[in-house]
């Protein structure tokens, strides 16, 4: 009589015959979300793939090599790992954007039978490449809407933007800035010159930008960029003069915008920092462009602007300033702020006749709020003595400018725009201070609200999760239900979350309340998890490295479920 004991999955790892007959893995594949999703003829990725292949009978690991060269030559290695305990793995690193004749970057993979290693799989190659270049959101061409600001859409698996402005066409005055959201301000353009604007067109192009976390073998260089937009124009008319007034707090980061305004009601809330912009230049008492007469003199003009963001209607609680700019706009920036003149020489060369200075990156200069409260900026005196109860000017502020998640509608931001001018002190040093307090500007009716909450990342469609793991029948394919079974170890995928540079996967024994069994960081979208037999439940967040604290998570995922049974195996034999 035949004994047979039945069991789900046939086992691989047990009675394995010698390393030499060990057939090489076939069937090595890279994908972003589903390990059994449908192949990209090209093999292009625009986000590190993660890869699978078929198991082998008998392995106990398997190797896995990531190179720039074909013939895998230890100064080509990116990545590699020797001791893999599935068929599939994800990849540490952010790969930068490269692509090559047909491959820039190739995959292998041989299988562990104890100390020995079999034959390696065929070659893998792909490309790794940046989605189509963002397009503008500004009308191209004509007098610019939102004057002071440009926009564009966004690009996925970006981590920033690189914007390059064009002031004079043909004549080389040109800039380039860098930031983490899908605006930019035209600051250069405006500041300290603000009759200048009018029919001349200003020419911008923009990019994606791609930071690398992690470290390669062969140390790949650590950002890479997308393609250049095409040229865009804008018209920048000059500054209205009417009281200040904030028009909208506006941003984009998927496939709508989000604006709000005095008449946009209640929005979503932005998931991005937004950009803010406003109209005129009169301060409460009905002041208009005015310059105090020591500064007129120099032909610059006045005023500048500072936005600041409360926590409260009250306008008390101040949690952000914005860099001192001429613009009716500010969108916060990863670049420096504009290096304002420090004392009166310097002054002198902003305005040359009809010739104008656009001001170029470095110390913003001493800013003082309208109670001679120093507003500290990157790039302070290094000299200046410590200040009783204020910040050391020694320290360089931290030049992160994101803004911290709350509860919209019910908790929400308040934000105004307060006027500016340069003050030319006794020894001829330039000080730049507010002439208004942000208080009486709020309490003149002169503020707008918005919200900030972070978005999720995508860990599953139309209620299946993006996850992959050996099935009943020995291979690796994706869940098709939002309950699936896996044998083994899963890799857990997701799609970005807007402003996200790195994320955070946590996995628990329960789901309510979700008590963490385990963590990791990652600079990926997606992981390859070790998770005992059991029922399981997994989250993720994306982390905003642009907010100014030491808690930098966004919005975690819903729980997910997923089941991990024992690897078991056939016994036959007779009796």
């Amino acid at each position: 009589m035949v004994l047979r004991a039945f069991v789900a999955l046939l086992a691989f790892l047990v009675l394995a015959p010698a390393a030499a007959a060990q057939p090489a893995p076939q069937n090595l594949r890279a994908f972003v979300l589903r390990a059994n999703e449908p192949e990209d003829p090209t093999r292009t990725f625009s986000r590190t793939p993660a890869f699978a292949w078929n198991p082998v009978n008998g392995a106990t690991s398997y190797e896995f090599q990531l190179s720039t060269s074909r013939t895998f030559s230890e100064n080509a290695i990116v990545w590699e790992k020797a001791d893999i305990a599935a068929p599939l793995t994800n990849v540490p690193l952010t790969l930068p954007w490269m692509t090559g004749a047909p491959f820039s970057f190739y995959a292998r993979v041989r299988t562990n039978v104890k100390d020995d290693a079999g034959p390696w799989s065929e070659r893998y190659g792909f490309r790794m490449r940046a989605p189509a270049p963002p397009a503008t959101l500004t009308p191209n061409g004509g007098v610019n809407p939102r004057p002071g600001m440009v926009r564009w859409t966004p690009v996925d698996g970006a981590t920033a933007y690189e914007v390059t402005f064009s002031f004079s066409q043909g004549m080389g005055v040109s800039k380039r800035a860098k930031t983490a959201t899908t605006a930019a301000d035209l600051r250069e353009h405006y500041t300290l010159h603000n009759w200048w604007p009018g029919t001349a067109p200003i020419s911008w192009r923009v990019r994606a930008v791609r930071e690398v976390e992690g470290r390669a073998l062969n140390n790949l260089p650590s950002v890479s960029y997308g393609a250049w937009s095409v040229p865009y124009t804008t018209i920048e008319p000059p500054l209205v003069n009417a009281p200040i007034t904030p028009t909208a707090a506006i941003s984009r980061s998927r496939a709508n915008d989000i604006e709000n305004s005095a008449s946009s009601g209640v929005p979503e809330p932005h998931e991005l920092v937004p950009g803010f912009h406003w109209t005129g230049v009169q301060n409460l008492g009905g002041q208009g462009a005015v310059c105090p007469p020591d500064v007129e003199s120099f032909n610059v003009t006045c005023p500048l602007f500072h936005v600041y963001v409360y926590t409260d209607e009250d306008c008390v609680n101040r949690v952000h300033v914005s860099d001192l700019v001429g613009s009716p706009a500010y969108v916060p920036r990863l670049t420096p702020p504009l290096e304002y003149p420090g004392d009166t020489s310097a002054l002198a060369k902003v305005v040359t006749g009809t010739s104008v200075l656009m001001l170029g990156d470095g110390a913003e200069g001493e800013n003082f709020d309208a109670g001679a409260q120093r507003l500290y900026a990157a790039g302070t005196d290094p000299d200046l003595p410590p200040i009783p109860g204020e910040r050391n000017p020694r320290e360089e502020p931290d030049r992160r400018s994101g803004i911290w998640d709350n509860d919209w509608p019910d908790g929400r931001y308040y934000w105004t725009v307060v006027p500016a001018v340069p003050t030319i002190e006794p020894d001829l040093t330039v000080e730049y201070h507010d002439i208004e307090f942000g208080e009486e500007m709020c309490r003149a009716g002169r503020l707008l609200t918005f919200g900030k909450t972070s978005a999720p990342a995508i860990e599953r469609e139309n209620g299946v999760p993006f996850l992959s793991g050996m099935v009943t029948t020995g291979q690796i394919r994706a869940a098709t239900t939002n309950q699936p079974r896996f044998f083994g170890r899963v890799l857990a995928a997701w799609k970005p979350a807007p402003g996200a540079t790195q994320y955070e996967l946590q996995w628990s024994k329960k789901l309510s309340p979700f008590r963490p069994a385990g963590s990791v960081k990652t600079p990926n979208t997606a992981y390859l998890l070790g998770l005992d037999p059991g029922v399981w439940y997994y989250r993720v967040r994306g982390i905003d490295e642009s907010i100014p604290s030491l808690r930098q998570g966004m919005t975690w995922s819903d729980p997910q479920y997923v089941r991990i049974s024992p690897r078991t195996f056939s016994v036959v034999r007779g009796g």
